[in-house]
């Protein structure tokens, strides 16, 4: 004997099955420190990356967060945040959003700092704020303030001069709303990627104040040519220009603004190699 299911019923079960997984984080939580909702929210964001899977949306509410995973080296300053493949961290939230509409980066500033050790001392700052290691393509940064990170661990390390706020290895990222700024590194200050075939896009963030080697650098040094695409972002005071491409990297930029950027021996806006 067939049954006639109910379309409501029919309706929520496919909500349930469709709808992403969301670990909560909020700085100011006081509940049970599991992320399964606002009020029981995880107080450190590591915590909330320790436990997402591909496909997991990771909301985070204002503050700021330190990273504490140790990557290339037991020193603290290796800490950073290790972001996992495919997984989406989402800032901008004040706590007690039911949707990613509802988010608002600029009310509701979201900061990752590597800025935990002497308060203003850039020597004691993580080398990376943000790490990525073999990231695919639904691997996604919206709504954060990425500062403080300085990459400045000397060549005898691996990427220890690369990559102050993200440092990424043949990952794909989509970065958007996101700002950039105050970090430093030999190369890439702000963000460097060797992309190694893989595709990034940046949409409508902001590179500011950024040290060393470009507030953006993208290179590709192994793999097939990788896309880049840039829309509707800023690059504003970065030193050594404001975003390098070179080494196989087919680019498309759009609607951006450069300004005050500086290079003494190529172009302050945009450099190419």
């Amino acid at each position: 004997m067939s049954k006639v299911i109910p379309s409501a019923l029919i309706l929520v079960l496919l909500l349930t099955t469709t709808q992403a997984q969301v670990v909560y984080v909020d700085a100011d939580a006081t509940g049970a420190d599991d992320g399964s909702n606002w009020v029981d929210a995880f107080d450190d964001l590591q915590a909330g990356l320790d436990v997402a899977t591909a496909g997991t949306q990771v909301w985070i509410a204002a503050g700021t967060y330190f990273p504490s995973v140790l990557v290339g080296g037991a020193e603290h300053r290796f800490a950073t945040f290790l972001v996992p493949s495919d997984v989406e961290l989402r800032g901008g939230f004040a706590g007690g959003e039911l949707s990613v509409a509802q988010a608002d980066p600029a009310l509701h500033t979201t900061t990752l700092s590597g800025d935990f050790g002497t308060v203003g001392e850039p020597s004691t700052n993580a080398y990376h704020v943000v790490t990525l290691e073999s990231a695919g393509p639904g691997t996604l940064l919206d709504g954060l303030t990425i500062t403080g990170g300085n990459a400045d661990a000397g060549a005898f390390v691996t990427n220890g001069t690369r990559g102050g706020g993200v440092l990424m290895t043949a990952s794909s990222l989509t970065l958007s709303r996101c700002t950039v700024s105050a970090n430093l590194a030999g190369i890439g200050g702000g963000l460097h990627c060797d992309a190694r075939g893989n595709s990034i896009v940046i949409d409508r963030c902001t590179f500011e104040d950024n040290q060393g080697g470009g507030g953006v650098l993208f290179n590709n040094d192994g793999g097939s040519e990788s896309t880049t695409t840039v829309l509707d972002s800023v690059f504003v005071g970065n030193t050594r220009s404001g975003l390098l491409i070179s080494t196989r990297m087919n680019a498309v930029i759009e609607r951006c603004h450069f300004e005050d950027n500086t290079y003494a021996s190529s172009g302050g806006a945009l450099g190419l190699s």
